[in-house]
């Protein structure tokens, strides 16, 4: 906000705050000081073979989404990770924990890639294996304005780790691993179309006789050079001041992922389904009364 204010461009890193009410202040400064450029480094939207999967969902060729499954548990951390420095894993230091910190890209592709959520319900499991306070597993079930549904499932304590996500449609499907490998799965009509003309025995029969006379499948890989999306965000930003170019991330998504991030911590504190974009207020009561707590110990 002081740079905003000064007169200087931002290009803000992952997440732009904890609390999405600071989010909120941030693009109010950005509207207050026109012409200064804010933009978010969410650098993992420059991946080619991501951009080219949010090509084929924008292009509307898959039809409606009707659900998403995303398990994101690469992000694993052993304790020392946990005592390398005294804020790490605190809601006084961090303000949350696989949320606030590992997760935040996982968070905004879904959001890139599904849609915002319009309410959310979550169960987050605080200091799980781990001598932490704070979030570091959780599942998530998010319902989408057009009747959709999704699930978003993170954790740090998986060594091995599992960065997936499917999005069905009405016309066919996605499957994304570990962001350099997608399957594009194109049905031949419909399925709704399917259900109406076929008794599933004999449909299955044939999808494993003949499985190409009922979809169409296409296989994606795409990888940037080490680093490269880096460079593609900073050229990016460049662009953006210097021509007025679309920012590859905006301030808005930024302030979304911080929304979902919020929303889904607090249905975790009170059990209830939150409904985006969150309730600022309770949300920041609720925080301080977990910094309290941490430090009265």
């Amino acid at each position: 906000i002081g740079a905003l204010r000064a007169g200087k461009h931002v290009l803000c890193e992952k997440p732009m705050t904890v609390r999405a009410s600071d989010a909120q202040a941030i693009l109010d400064a950005q509207q207050a000081n026109p012409g200064m450029k804010l933009a978010m480094m969410l650098n993992q939207r420059a991946n080619p073979l991501l951009q080219r999967i949010k090509g084929i969902i924008d292009s509307g060729e898959l039809g409606p989404m009707r659900s998403s499954y995303y398990i994101s548990n690469r992000w694993w951390r052993p304790d020392s990770y946990y005592a390398s420095n005294p804020w790490r894993g605190t809601w006084s230091g961090e303000g949350g924990g696989i949320l606030v910190n590992q997760a935040c890209h996982p968070l905004d592709l879904w959001i890139w890639l599904c849609g915002m959520p319009e309410a959310v319900f979550a169960r987050c499991r605080e200091g799980a294996y781990r001598d932490i306070t704070v979030e570091n597993d959780v599942t998530v079930l998010a319902r989408y304005p057009e009747g959709g549904q999704g699930v978003f499932i993170a954790c740090s304590h998986d060594m091995l780790g599992t960065d997936r996500l499917e999005i069905n449609f009405a016309k066919g499907k996605i499957l994304l691993e570990e962001n350099r490998k997608a399957t594009v799965l194109r049905y031949a009509q419909p399925e709704g179309e399917f259900g109406k003309i076929s008794d599933f025995r004999t449909f299955q029969g044939m999808l494993m006789a003949s499985p190409d006379k009922f979809y169409q499948t296409e296989e994606l890989t795409a990888q940037a050079a080490f680093c490269e999306d880096y460079v593609q965000m900073f050229q990016n930003f460049a662009d953006y001041i210097l021509h007025d170019a679309a920012p590859v991330v905006s301030a808005q998504a930024g302030l979304q992922q911080v929304q979902l991030a919020n929303a889904i911590q607090l249905s975790g504190w009170t059990n209830q389904e939150v409904t985006l974009p969150g309730d600022y207020d309770h949300y920041n009561r609720l925080l301080a009364q977990k910094i309290h707590e941490e430090t009265a110990q």
